[in-house]
């Protein structure tokens, strides 16, 4: 749920341009600290420092991408269904939030398919649409850029020549071919354990929802 905190005990620390706050949220009651960083610093012209805030406890919302990083990178056809259902899950209407997300899918096939086979229910469109994702492209491009000269090549070939720019895009590589390889297949896996856990309770609630109902039908018959 989004909440405006309205901070108490402020105290900013000079040494270290730091500002530390607390509140109360008026959703939860639950205490909240903040931090805030580079404040004074960022209110120079001639200073790159960006400031920045930090929670305590954090937030437990389990969305972990801000979509709106993605404009650009998304089709927007698709990011619109997906900032609405960012949106409205964040607010707690799940039910809207459902909805909003099996949109969003519905768009994202609906943007890989051929106009003539985007009109089927969803789990025609995701089985067609395996014809016409290549997942094996990043794979095919790293490894162009590892043979005949290849940047890649040069930077691993090099390694006395390494710069901490060079340092940091080796290793996002790294942490990018793990999260492709081991990381989402397994997350996949995981959601679907837990797409089966979430149906075996709904399914014993709704047994006992009908035994009740059972029960009570007895009881006015008698």
């Amino acid at each position: 749920m989004n909440v405006v905190f309205n901070t108490k005990r402020r105290r900013f620390d000079p040494h270290r341009d730091t500002l530390s706050c607390t509140s109360d949220c008026s959703a939860c009651d639950q205490e909240v600290h903040f931090w805030v960083t580079d404040m004074v610093a960022h209110a120079n012209p001639e200073s790159k420092d960006e400031p920045a805030i930090y929670m305590l406890p954090s937030s437990t919302s389990t969305t972990a991408l801000d979509f709106k990083n993605y404009q650009g990178k998304i089709p927007d056809s698709i990011l619109k269904y997906c900032l609405s259902a960012q949106d409205v899950y964040v607010s707690g209407n799940l039910t809207a939030a459902n909805v909003l997300i099996q949109a969003a899918m519905v768009s994202i096939f609906s943007d890989i398919l051929p106009d003539s086979n985007s009109k089927s229910n969803l789990p025609q469109m995701i089985q067609t649409s395996l014809d016409s994702i290549n997942l094996n492209e990043p794979l095919e491009n790293l490894h162009e850029d590892m043979i005949n000269g290849g940047n890649l090549e040069v930077l691993l070939q090099h390694h006395d020549d390494t710069t901490q720019e060079s340092a940091d895009t080796m290793m996002a590589l790294l942490e990018t071919l793990l999260s492709y390889l081991y990381v989402v297949p397994n997350k996949f896996k995981e959601l679907q354990e837990q797409f089966e856990r979430i149906n075996m309770t709904h399914k014993m609630t709704r047994r006992g929802d009908e035994n009740v109902q059972s029960v009570d039908g007895l009881k006015k018959a008698g």
